[in-house]
């Protein structure tokens, strides 16, 4: 099992039509049958795009046998490796070496970007498919280094790049998971959508396409995501660009990496909170671990908000780390609502503290459920639950006086250069809190914890 990550780029221009050539393996010696063989044992398909005759004179592709792929396109064109290692796919073995020769007389001007896509068959339903853009100038070589290794390494895996702005796919044993978005179209990064071990969607799809049966009210419940809504007095919650709130801010991702592993995986974003006027406030550092299971699908959040000015929270129960569910998990259309402490439904679990709550419902006739769990060690821990009956599912740290009257209100204070880490877990499981052992995780959590 391995945890795999897409990092894709927008494309700035759309390439226009595409010619597809078959290569099959070398003949090895005379016999028909030799030869036979090893075209059904593997084939490659590449594919590139419309070339005019002076760019296409003299490219030629050609095998040959020492099984690692290399992928030397026009050196004007392409910011690639010389050479690239392959791995075995699971069934049949990666196809034979591919080269193109560069040719001499090179074009003198780019006319437009051009795209590359690699696509290594092992029979009709296993294989891998690779797709990369060349961008309209120049494409850094470590994003395309890194692109082209993972889909080229993943071997026995069908995948399919897709081209998009500013998002990264995460894959957890082969099967799509989530999609880490910058999130510059709504004012903060998020995941979305989010799905169980067997695939089944747990988060609501919009405001990020329409989908039959969504509700479409609260455009900024963006997926999963973390922000709060007064931050000296400024709006990270409540912020959708077509919103005209006085006083919006953004969260602005200012970089994104990641690390695979075989049962896990790492996502690291830095990010600025922004205010209307392009001011830091806080650059916050966010992990996400994203864990290998063949039930659950498990992340671990490591938030850490830098203040690059004197910041004060203030009390609102507006935030902060949240996830809106999909309707079929909604208190509303049938689903249930349970803390730590056996408290059942909205009325009984909004606004309390606790150290865990989850929900659960029937998902395309699967009974699934989210969980969401907070690390003794936070501060303020346990924190207090913003969880309603139509879907939104979140916990407040900063909040007091908004969920509890009998409190004092909250002004959390952080100074310039100070910071404040917290850590959270979501777990996505099959059946309800108590079919799906949700107390028994939040245990062992808690314990890995201390």
């Amino acid at each position: 099992m391995r945890l795999r990550f897409k990092a894709v780029r927008h494309l700035t221009k759309p390439v226009g039509e595409w010619k597809t050539a078959e290569i099959s393996p070398p003949r090895r010696g005379d016999a028909e049958e030799e030869d036979k063989k090893a075209r059904q044992k593997v084939s490659t398909r590449f594919v590139i795009p419309e070339l005019d005759a002076e760019e296409a004179e003299g490219a030629e592709l050609a095998c040959s046998s020492n099984g690692a792929l290399r992928l030397a396109l026009w050196r004007r064109l392409f910011s690639l490796p010389r050479r690239l290692s392959s791995r075995r796919m699971e069934r049949e073995p990666l196809p034979q070496h591919v080269s193109a020769r560069v040719p001499r007389r090179q074009p003198k001007r780019l006319r437009h970007e051009q795209l590359a896509q690699c696509r290594l068959k092992g029979d009709e339903k296993s294989g891998l498919e690779r797709s990369r853009p060349a961008p309209r100038r120049a494409l850094h070589w470590a994003t395309m280094r890194y692109t082209l290794w993972i889909f080229l390494a993943a071997g026995c895996l069908p995948a399919q790049v897709r081209f998009a702005k500013d998002l990264i796919s995460v894959n957890v044993d082969g099967k799509p998971f989530t999609v880490f978005h910058y999130g510059a179209e709504s004012g903060k990064p998020y995941l979305a959508p989010l799905r169980s071990a067997s695939g089944k969607i747990v988060t609501r799809r919009y405001p990020m396409e329409l989908a039959a049966g969504d509700s479409t009210d609260h455009l900024h419940h963006t997926g999963l995501w973390f922000s709060y809504d007064d931050v000296n007095g400024v709006k990270f919650w409540e912020n959708d660009p077509s919103y005209k709130h006085p006083n919006m801010g953004r969260i602005v991702v200012r970089n994104a990496d990641f690390q695979e592993g075989d049962r896990s995986g790492t996502l690291a974003a830095t990010m600025e909170w922004r205010d209307p006027g392009g001011k830091v406030l806080l650059v916050e550092g966010r992990n996400m671990v994203f864990y290998s299971d063949p039930k659950l699908r498990t992340i671990d959040f490591e938030i850490t908000l830098t203040a690059a000015e004197d910041v004060t929270f203030g009390d609102t129960k507006e935030g902060a780390f949240a996830i809106r569910l999909a309707e079929t998990l909604t208190e509303k259309k049938g689903g249930a609502m349970v803390n730590a402490d056996g408290l059942a439904g909205m009325a009984q679990v909004w606004g309390k503290r606790s150290d865990w709550v989850d929900c659960s419902g029937e998902v395309d006739g699967e009974k699934l459920g989210v969980a969401i769990f907070d690390d003794p060690r936070n501060p303020r821990h346990p924190t207090y639950w913003h969880a309603r009956d139509y879907g939104l599912f979140a916990l407040n740290p900063f909040g007091a006086h908004a969920f509890d009257r009998a409190q004092p209100e909250s002004h959390w204070q952080l100074p310039k250069g100070k910071q404040i880490v917290f850590r959270w877990r979501v777990a996505i499981h099959p059946g309800d809190a108590e079919s799906g052992h949700v107390a028994e995780l939040y245990k062992e959590y808690a314990g890995r914890a201390r």
